[in-house]
């Protein structure tokens, strides 16, 4: 995954707005860096756009009690559609690694090609869509408009939003975190697939949270990040496990009987992988809570 752009800047003390502009305008810029390598393809192009895109929404979402509501409105359904769609490219991706995999470890040979060669004629109509998205943004000069919105919050000076950035960050973290894991109990319970998405989702905007004010946050914060960027990856294997599996069971259902047999050993494997990444899971959890972590970043945050 590629690191994130350094907010060049961004202090402490400033104003959360001026702040708002530093950190949307670094996560803009991270975005459209990788659209050469999006519209010609390459899969790390389209990982690192899709990351890139994520942190973007996030940091909006973030921000947007401090954020003009109609032009922020505005901005958040292209970039909604903009996730989706490399969403929609990224994910074949990802199932046809894991797929690879599989057939690699259970020695299934080409009984898998016909999903792999689905799986990549899907992609394919899905790339379209997203290069024809990005014409549109272009078409439409959509970066170049929010560009200037973002532009226009870095120098704003209004009486309105002056709570501090670190302020605000210590209160945006505080809710996300306490969110996240007042789900974990209900994600903990064997087979909770949609309570496990659910904290997964949480987890990852706590990600998200931290990550823009690092450099104006206490050590803590630094050393947390690290936790959570931990278990939101660990999830994030979790519920690829469970996409995959939805697709090897649609493949066998309209297949003839070696096609079942195959697909039936690889859902084999990917319970076995799965059930691996899950207790990896659960064991960071445990240590986390034996670290007392959600107390202790509450606390080094105050």
């Amino acid at each position: 995954m590629a690191k994130p752009f350094k907010i060049k800047g961004l202090k402490a003390s400033q104003p959360v707005r001026e702040a708002a502009g530093l950190i949307l305008r670094a996560k803009l810029a991270e975005v459209f860096s990788y659209e050469d390598l999006v519209r010609a393809g390459d899969v790390d192009g389209v990982h690192d756009m899709r990351v890139g895109m994520k942190r973007f929404r996030e940091a909006l979402r973030l921000l947007r009690p401090v954020l003009p509501k109609a032009e922020a409105k505005q901005h958040m359904a292209w970039v909604e559609e903009l996730n989706d769609a490399l969403g929609a490219v990224r994910d074949p991706d990802v199932m046809s690694e894991g797929l690879a995999a599989l057939a690699q470890e259970a020695d299934l040979g080409p009984a898998l090609e016909p999903l792999q060669q689905e799986l990549a004629q899907r992609r394919s109509r899905r790339h379209d869509a997203l290069v024809g998205r990005l014409d549109a943004i272009r078409k439409e000069k959509l970066q170049r408009k929010c560009g200037r919105f973002i532009d226009r919050l870095a120098a704003h000076r209004s009486r309105r939003h002056r709570e501090t950035a670190r302020r605000f960050a210590h209160q945006a973290i505080a809710d996300r975190l306490m969110r996240a894991f007042a789900l974990e109990e209900a994600a903990r319970a064997p087979g909770a697939v949609e309570a496990f998405h659910r904290m997964r989702i949480a987890v990852k905007r706590l990600k998200y949270a931290l990550e823009p004010f690092l450099g104006i946050l206490p050590r803590i914060a630094k050393q947390s990040y690290g936790s959570v960027s931990d278990l939101q990856e660990l999830m994030g294997q979790v519920h690829d496990c469970d996409v995959l599996e939805a697709a090897v069971s649609d493949f066998a259902a309209a297949g003839d009987g070696a096609r079942r047999t195959a697909a039936e050993r690889a859902i084999e494997g990917l319970h076995k992988r799965r059930q691996e990444l899950y207790d990896a899971t659960l064991v960071l959890l445990d240590t986390m809570a034996e670290q007392d972590f959600s107390r202790r970043l509450l606390d080094g945050l105050d």
